[in-house]
C-alpha cells in the first residue's frame, strides 16, 4: 500500500477484522441522529486532529504537550 488511503484501510481491516469486500459493502452515511454518533464523530474529529499533531501537520497552541502526551492520548482515545 503506497498510498495513505490504501494504508488506512489496510490498517482498518487489519485491526477490526474487516475484508476489504466489508468496507465497499458499508451502507452510506447516514445523517447522525443519536447521542452516540455524534460522541463518535466528535471522537473521531479529536483523533483526527491528535494524529495531525503526531505526525507534524498540526501545532498544539501551547507547550504544555509532549509528542508522548499527544501518543498516549490517541491511543487512550482510540482504546476507550
Amino acid at each position: 500500500m503506497w498510498s495513505s488511503v490504501g494504508r488506512n484501510v489496510q490498517f482498518c481491516c487489519e485491526q477490526y477484522g474487516l475484508s476489504m469486500f466489508d468496507l465497499l459493502e458499508l451502507p452510506p452515511k447516514q445523517k447522525m441522529c443519536t447521542k452516540e454518533d455524534n460522541d463518535i464523530e466528535i471522537r473521531v474529529n479529536m483523533i483526527k486532529e491528535l494524529v495531525k499533531v503526531r505526525d507534524g501537520k498540526m501545532k498544539l497552541s501551547g507547550d504544555m504537550f509532549s509528542l508522548a502526551d499527544v501518543c498516549m492520548l490517541i491511543d487512550f482515545m482510540c482504546t476507550y
